[in-house]
C-alpha cells in the first residue's frame, strides 16, 4: 500500500472531528505550495497510471504534512481516492491480462494474478468508506476463490503475500460484524449517511456554502466507490470461473477492463461534481495548478466569467456611439452567460462595438 494511504487512515477519521473551522485554519506555507505545484507538474507529465499515482502521492504527503492548513484534510481525502483509482485500475487490468495469457496456473503465476486484485480491494476498504453489503460481497468472492484454488492445489489468498495476511485478518473481522447485522439495507443507509456527514463537514470548513454542491459531488463519490468494488469483485469472479471451466471469458474481461478505465480517474468526472470542484479550486489556490489533471472537469476552475469586460463605457462611433454601446453591453452579457454555462470563455467582444480595453478580443 502507498505510504500516503497508511498515513491518512488516522487523519481521515481524527481530523473529521478535531480540525479547526475554516476561520481558524492556517494558510498554506509557501514551501508547501511550491512542493504541491512541483508534484502537480509531475502529474501533468505522467504517462502511466503508476506515474500519476506517484505524483498524487506526493501531493497527498504535502496535504498530510500541513494538515492544519486551510482545506488540507479535504484535499488529502480527495487525493487518496484519486490515487487508489489510478492503481486499482492498472493493477486489476494487468493481473487479468496475465490470466488471459496463462496456461496451467502454478502458485507463482496465481499469486501474480490474484494478489494485486485483492490488495486493490483491501486498500479501498482501508480508507474506511465501505458499505456492509459491499464488504460481504467481496468476502464471498474471496471465499469462493479459495475453495476453487484448494481443489487445484493452489494457495489460499491469505498465503499469497505477507502484507495480505494482516489486511485480510482486519477485513475478515469487519465482515464478521456485518454478517451479524439483521438488516443489511438499513446498515448500508446508516453507513452512507455517516460517510456523507463526515465529508460534508470537511467541505463546510473550507466554506459553509459548499455543502449543497458538495453533497452532490460526494454522492457521486459513493457511486464511484460502489462501481470500483463491483468491478474488483467481478475480476475475482472471472479468475474463479476461468479456473472452474478452464476457459477465459474474453468478453467479461473486456467489459471489466473498459469499465475500470472509465473509473480510473477517480470519482470526480461526473458532470454533477462540476459546481463543487470549481468552487473548491477557486477557494483553495494550492489546488489550481493540479485541477485540470486531477479532476478533468475542473480544468477551467480559475476562469472568472465576471472578468469579461468589453469596455462599453469607452465605445466610440460618433453618432452611433449610443447604439454601439447597447450592442456592446448585449455582447458582454451574452459572453458572460455563455462562460457561466460552459465553464470557459466562449467568443470575443464585438470588434465594431467595444472599447479599446475590451477583453477578450
Amino acid at each position: 500500500m502507498p505510504r500516503s494511504i497508511l498515513k491518512l487512515l488516522p487523519l481521515l477519521f481524527i481530523l473529521g472531528f478535531l480540525a479547526p473551522p475554516a476561520a481558524l485554519a492556517d494558510p498554506w506555507p509557501d514551501q508547501a505550495v511550491a512542493e504541491f505545484n512541483q508534484a502537480a507538474e509531475m502529474l501533468g507529465r505522467a504517462q502511466t497510471p503508476q506515474e500519476r499515482a506517484a505524483a498524487i502521492e506526493l501531493m497527498t504527503d504535502v496535504a498530510w504534512t500541513n494538515s492544519r492548513a486551510d482545506g488540507a484534510d479535504l484535499v488529502a481525502d480527495m487525493l487518496v481516492r484519486s490515487q487508489i483509482g489510478e492503481l486499482a485500475h492498472a493493477e486489476t487490468v494487468e493481473a487479468l491480462a496475465v490470466l488471459a495469457g496463462a496456461g496451467a496456473l502454478d502458485p507463482e503465476t496465481y499469486g501474480e494474478i490474484v494478489g494485486p486484485i485483492v490488495d486493490s480491494a483491501l486498500e479501498l476498504a482501508e480508507v474506511g468508506d465501505i458499505l456492509p453489503s459491499q464488504a460481504i460481497a467481496l468476502d464471498d468472492a474471496i471465499k469462493k476463490l479459495d475453495e476453487v484454488a484448494a481443489q487445484a492445489g493452489l494457495p489460499q489468498v491469505s498465503e499469497l503475500a505477507p502484507e495480505l495476511t494482516g489486511k485480510l485478518s482486519i477485513f475478515t473481522d469487519l465482515v464478521r460484524t456485518y454478517r451479524d447485522l439483521k438488516d443489511l439495507k438499513t446498515a448500508d443507509e446508516e453507513k452512507t449517511k455517516e460517510i456523507l456527514d463526515r465529508l460534508l463537514g470537511l467541505a463546510g470548513r473550507v466554506n459553509p456554502v459548499f455543502n449543497t454542491p458538495a453533497a452532490v459531488a460526494f454522492r457521486d463519490q459513493l457511486a464511484w466507490q460502489k462501481s470500483m468494488w463491483s468491478e474488483t469483485t467481478a475480476g475475482l469472479d472471472l479468475v474463479t470461473r476461468t479456473m472452474e471451466t478452464g476457459k477465459f471469458d474474453s468478453a467479461a474481461y473486456d467489459r471489466i477492463a473498459n469499465r475500470l478505465k472509465q473509473l480510473a480517474r477517480g470519482p470526480w468526472g461526473a458532470d454533477t461534481a462540476k459546481d463543487f470542484l470549481k468552487k473548491l479550486c477557486d477557494a483553495l489556490p494550492v489546488l489550481k495548478k493540479a485541477c485540470e489533471d486531477l479532476f478533468d472537469v475542473a480544468v477551467d476552475a480559475v476562469v472568472n466569467c465576471s472578468a469579461i469586460d468589453c469596455d462599453c463605457a469607452n465605445v466610440g462611433g460618433g453618432i452611433l456611439s449610443g447604439p454601439n454601446r447597447v450592442t456592446c453591453e448585449l455582447t458582454q452579457a451574452s459572453l458572460r452567460a455563455a462562460c457561466a454555462a460552459e465553464g470557459k470563455v466562449v467568443g470575443v467582444c464585438d470588434a465594431g462595438a467595444s472599447g479599446p480595453a475590451a477583453t477578450p478580443k
